[in-house]
Parts: C-alpha cells; sequence; structure tokens
C-alpha cells in the first residue's frame, strides 16, 4: 500500500501559508479593536472578519473565567479551529490592565511557525506584566499550548490552554 499524505497534509502545503497570513491579520485586527463585537442574549461573544476566501470567527463565552473557539473558513468551509480556556485571576485588581496586556501579546505575534496566540515572550512596556506562550507540541495541523501573565514578582495573573489544528480535510 502507498504511503500517501493525508487531507490535512495537503491543505497545509497547498494553503498553509495564506491560512497563517490571514490568521495573523485578523487576530492582530480583532486584538487591536478594529472589528465590531456582536453580543448574543445567550452570553456569547463573537467578532467575524471576512477577506476574499478567508473567514474567521471568534465566539467566546463569559468573563472569568472564559471559553472559546477561534474557526478559519477557507472557501466556506470550516478548515482550522482552535479552543481555549482561561481566566484572569480572581484575586487581580485591575483586570483591564491584565487584558490590555494580552491584546498587545496578540498584536505583536509575528511567528509563523506558531501564529496562534501572542508571541513566545511579551513584556509590556507600561505595566512591566510578562506574557509567555509555552508550546507544548505540534504545528498548524495539529498544536497545544499555554500562556501566561505574570508581574514582575512571577505571580500568575492570568492563564489559558489552547489546542486545535486543520479540520474537515481528511
Amino acid at each position: 500500500m502507498a504511503n500517501l499524505k493525508s487531507g490535512s497534509h495537503q491543505f497545509c502545503a497547498l494553503h498553509g501559508q495564506d491560512l497563517t497570513d490571514f490568521f495573523l491579520k485578523a487576530q492582530a485586527a480583532y486584538a487591536s479593536g478594529q472589528v465590531n463585537l456582536q453580543v448574543d442574549e445567550d452570553g456569547s461573544s463573537l467578532i467575524a472578519i471576512d477577506q476574499g476566501e478567508w473567514s474567521y470567527t471568534d465566539l467566546w463565552y463569559g468573563g472569568e473565567p472564559f471559553a472559546g473557539i477561534t474557526t478559519i473558513f477557507y472557501q466556506g468551509e470550516a478548515c482550522w479551529c482552535m479552543s481555549y480556556f482561561g481566566r484572569v485571576m480572581p484575586y487581580v485588581e485591575d483586570k483591564l490592565a491584565v487584558l490590555r496586556v494580552l491584546m498587545s501579546a496578540l498584536r505583536s505575534n509575528s511567528n509563523r511557525e506558531t501564529p496562534w496566540r501572542g508571541p513566545h515572550k511579551f513584556t509590556d512596556p507600561i505595566s512591566g506584566f510578562c506574557y509567555r506562550k509555552q508550546q507544548q507540541r505540534g504545528g498548524l495541523r495539529n498544536f497545544q499550548g499555554s500562556e501566561k501573565i505574570t508581574d514582575s514578582r512571577g505571580n500568575t495573573l492570568y492563564s489559558a490552554n489552547y489546542f486545535g489544528g486543520i479540520v474537515n480535510k481528511d
């Protein structure tokens, strides 16, 4: 029997660079506040971005803790998803300051190898808070990781886990 590449391998070979480019642009637009947020009566929040054959949705529930899913569509079909769950710690007094650092980290990621979420390390020049992303495994096809924001003393202010990859292609 021939050793054939899976559909997700083939999709990544054909569209992986475009998917990565689109994701980085969409995530930066979302984190910059350039996209309208839709809040539904069920308590969900949704951001949607369309650009040609590609579209991006980020749907989440909650404030603290929160859970959500980011989905990329190619030609109207879901092709990549990332699920996430996390929280700003309950003892944090200025939750908005922590969320501003998270958005700054998401805007500043340009790493094409791991475009999801923020860079591996980002220190906010104003607060001094440090964002760190730890990639446990994988690449565009199948990945898993975590992220944290800590203060200058190393106290965890925010923590989240994420995982995802290519869908609908095998």
